[in-house]
């Protein structure tokens, strides 16, 4: 017993010397998250982030196209399908990239060419990944493909005028939502990880019920205002003539 608990210190040992001294390979890219704290991104290739994205795609029960809430399940559910699901486990390192207002009481304004209005966020955020030695955003809702950080930055913030109003930031991707961003989290906590395909269920009824920005009702649930597309119904601006759609109810 004495010699097995020796073994298992060594062992123990070993592996920490090991990574302690890890040689990194060329294309690492060292950033720092929020807290001022290191985040390591070992490169994958070009063909390799594609074929993530393909996978990605795949994962139907992701709400992608659910603009009006729901990028930090999202990004959560991603960030984790590419670190430690993709591949058999072959582990890709992943961050979280994120812009949210430096004043709580301003918010982000979005509009796509799917949107008969701008969306109000108050964040927004997406995996990040290294691909060849350059940072790239996997943001599924806003394009197609991995894009470089200053796309989606722009992109995020295409409709703003003041950009000086809002910061970006990393986090590692443990870290559940921007409001989280001065914590430090080692593992998703518990009650986030648990929850996550409920989170996804939610967001999923969400978005049949009333789309990415709209379905074709105006959404009534008890107790609650009137909304469509995610946003209240008296939110709507009035050159968008709302005459014509049903009503319907949250089942």
């Amino acid at each position: 017993m004495k010699y097995l608990a020796i073994y298992l210190i060594i062992n123990f040992l070993s592996y920490q010397l090991a990574h302690a001294y890890e040689v990194l390979p060329a294309n690492t890219i060292h950033i720092t998250d929020f807290n001022q704290d290191s985040i390591i991104l070992k490169p994958i290739s070009a063909e390799k982030a594609e074929d993530i994205v393909s996978y990605l795609k795949k994962k139907n029960y992701i709400p992608y196209k659910y603009y009006a809430d729901a990028c930090h399940v999202r990004t959560q559910e991603v960030s984790d399908l590419i670190s430690f699901k993709y591949y058999n486990s072959q582990s890709i390192d992943v961050a979280k990239i994120a812009i949210e207002p430096k004043q709580e009481t301003d918010v982000i304004t979005y509009k796509s060419e799917n949107s008969p209005w701008q969306l109000r966020w108050k964040y927004h955020m997406a995996p990040m990944i290294n691909v060849e030695g350059e940072l790239m955003v996997v943001d599924l809702t806003l394009f197609d493909t991995f894009v470089s950080v200053k796309t989606w930055h722009d992109e995020v913030l295409k409709n703003t005028t003041d950009l000086k109003k809002y910061r970006q930031f990393f986090m590692n991707r443990f870290t559940f939502r921007t409001s989280l961003k001065n914590q430090r989290f080692k593992q998703l906590p518990r009650k986030f990880d648990i929850s996550m395909s409920g989170f996804i269920s939610q967001f999923k009824n969400d978005f049949k019920l009333y789309g990415a920005y709209m379905q074709k009702c105006i959404l009534q649930v008890e107790g609650e205002p009137d909304r469509v597309g995610g946003l209240l119904l008296s939110e709507v601006p009035e050159s968008y003539d709302l005459s014509s759609l049903p009503t319907c109810f949250e089942q």
